[in-house]
């Protein structure tokens, strides 16, 4: 399982997916953590987004490259 995160202000929303599977087959679900009131939820995920996000480099090819770059 993965999921794909969303992060906006305050806000953060995570879906789940289900490795190998199409997208019609996994949980058509969000979950929604948000700094406020309470930041318990949101401060579990924001650490991993963003130093995921800290290492992110830009996209250079295409979503039709059977070998990408190097």
């Amino acid at each position: 399982m993965y999921v794909t995160q969303f992060r906006y202000d305050d806000e953060l929303l995570t879906n789940p997916h289900i490795w190998g599977r199409p997208a019609d087959a996994n949980p058509s679900c969000i979950c929604a953590a948000s700094r406020a009131p309470s930041p318990a939820g949101s401060n579990r995920y924001t650490p991993s987004l963003e130093a995921l996000w800290a290492t992110a480099r830009p996209w250079e090819g295409t979503t039709t490259d059977k070998n990408p770059k190097e």
